[in-house]
């Protein structure tokens, strides 16, 4: 319950891009010591699924660093984008995973 409270909490912070544009840059999603890493589905098997989030960005790669920031939040190790929409604005659907 804690976990859907906080992905709802980030989830306004990513529809207000003035609350968005006020945190930090993200550092990079391969960076291991400080972000999730994105992954593929088929490497998740035997890793525990933690959460899901969805969301929007102007593109993919804002979206993708939305991602991962907000896996990072979540304490998530990895996220695997589930889907993945760019007509006009990239919307999407990504798990986290430990």
């Amino acid at each position: 319950m804690k976990k859907m409270i906080l992905i709802s909490a980030l989830l306004c912070g990513f529809a207000m891009p003035a609350a968005f544009a006020a945190t930090a840059p993200v550092t990079g999603a391969q960076e291991v010591s400080r972000s999730a890493v994105k992954m593929h589905e088929a490497d998740m098997k035997g890793h525990m699924k933690v959460g899901q989030i969805s969301g929007s960005a102007s593109t993919g790669d804002d979206l993708e660093a939305k991602f991962a920031s907000a896996a990072t939040m979540m304490g998530a190790k990895y996220f695997v984008i589930t889907s993945l929409n760019t007509d006009n604005h990239a919307y999407g659907t990504a798990d986290f995973y430990n």
